[in-house]
């Protein structure tokens, strides 16, 4: 029989969904989506795929460190190839676009604007330091959460 603790109102753990699509003449640049150092994605067979998503699940308490690794793109061939990230969501919630300043992109040609598009060799990065249920409500004003 299962007593009041065992059941539990909340999940001990979320979801994250990332949703990427792509551009360009001869597919995306090549590049690796990552969640907490976790590969998620990293194929080269996917010239003709236009979309991906990306699952991860994580412990309710735990950060959580989306990369996007772009690397050994073609400017010269294919100037307009890029991953295109569409939507990130998280236990339902979607975050991206809506929490874009939060991200952060480290690049070959210095583009510095929080961005959804990313076309240029390099990292893109979104973090969330703390458990997310926290950090969404700090995000959003909505006071602040006790610390278990």
């Amino acid at each position: 029989m299962l007593t009041s603790l065992d059941q539990l109102d909340t999940s001990k753990t979320l979801k994250a969904e990332i949703s990427v699509s792509y551009q360009g003449l001869k597919g995306p640049p090549n590049h690796k989506i990552l969640v907490n150092g976790e590969t998620k994605w990293h194929d080269t067979s996917y010239a003709y795929l236009s979309s991906v998503v990306c699952e991860h699940e994580f412990d309710i308490l735990s950060s959580l460190v989306i990369e996007i690794e772009i690397f050994d793109k073609d400017y010269e061939n294919d100037p307009d190839s890029a991953v295109i990230i569409d939507n990130i969501i998280i236990d339902g919630i979607s975050i991206m676009p809506t929490f874009l300043q939060y991200s952060r992109y480290f690049n070959d040609k210095n583009w510095t604007e929080p961005t959804t598009h990313l076309g240029f060799n390099g990292v893109w990065q979104f973090v969330i330091p703390e458990a997310f249920y926290r950090w969404y409500h700090k995000v959003n004003g909505q006071g602040w959460l006790l610390y278990p």
